[in-house]
């Protein structure tokens, strides 16, 4: 063999082509930085959420994880939503008091969103909730 068969073959290495491979591969993953195009195919059907993370499901109650609630959240608004309270570790900002409060209803720092008010049964079994006057589904016009 001749040296640059050799220099060639000494490149082509079993590591370099696994690195090269997976570099092509993480290239094409990459989004199209700079393009105007939108991801949505038809705009009239199809929703687009800008999240932290892809919901693994739309299904809330199966799946909890940040892409889902980001997604779930977006399609609907809740009858109940925990108070806020300020962050001690960001002063600025506030987060949902999820503690438990003996002095309050069903131990929950709880306040009505499109529910006014709520009652749950005894047993714990059923939930009643008297939803305010005024809110509409999104798009509806009467």
């Amino acid at each position: 063999m001749n040296e640059r068969s050799n220099q060639t073959a000494a490149s082509l290495t079993r590591r370099a082509i696994i690195k090269s491979a997976a570099a092509a591969a993480a290239y094409s993953l990459l989004p199209k930085f700079g393009t105007s195009e939108t991801f949505a195919a038809e705009p009239n059907h199809t929703m687009v959420v800008a999240a932290p993370a892809t919901p693994q499901s739309l299904d809330h109650e199966f799946d909890v994880s940040l892409g889902t609630i980001d997604a779930v959240g977006a399609l609907y608004d809740d009858l109940l939503e925990y108070e806020k309270i300020p962050d001690p570790q960001v002063p600025d900002a506030l987060r949902e008091d999820i503690a438990v409060h003996s002095d309050k209803p069903y131990n929950l720092n709880l306040k009505g969103k499109l529910a006014e008010k709520w009652e749950i049964s005894s047993d714990g079994t059923v939930a009643r909730f008297f939803l305010r006057q005024g809110p509409r589904a999104t798009g509806e016009t009467n």
